[in-house]
């Protein structure tokens, strides 16, 4: 069985990035990371398994995704989707300095599906004090 890797033709301008994530001490897969790079800016999505739900882990490898799209492509706009009522994923959003957009700001989201709740983060804003208000529930 072969596996292409990376995006479709008919998507040849985006960039796709898939990460396993796996816990240091054991191997273990716990989740994954992805994101699309195009037109200057990253959609990123995780999917972890519901054992290490509440952990910090999402939050953490979120961040290291983060950072490494910044340093090895340049991009600091990134962007996710959430279906409303995962509250659990827009907290981690909130807690990694996501902020909910209005439609009227969207650029073209690949991964919008329509009723989605749509969160941008933009690299180099005050991150510390977004996270402040986020924990206290602000």
């Amino acid at each position: 069985m072969h596996k292409e890797a990376g995006a479709p033709p008919h998507r040849s301008d985006e960039q796709w990035l898939d990460y396993a994530v796996r816990l240091t001490g054991s191997g273990v897969a716990i989740g994954r990371l992805e994101a699309t790079l195009l037109e200057g800016r990253a959609e990123v999505a995780y999917l972890f398994g519901p054992d290490f739900w509440g952990c910090g882990y999402a939050t953490e490898a979120l961040a290291w995704l983060h950072e490494l799209i910044r340093t090895k492509f340049g991009v600091m706009d990134f962007w996710a989707t959430v279906k409303p009522g995962n509250d659990r994923s827009v907290r981690l959003l909130e807690r990694s300095n996501y902020r909910e957009e209005p439609s009227h700001t969207w650029p073209r989201l690949t991964s919008y599906d329509p009723g989605d709740l749509v969160f941008r983060c933009r690299a180099g804003e005050d991150e510390t004090s977004h996270r402040s208000r986020a924990l206290a529930g602000k």
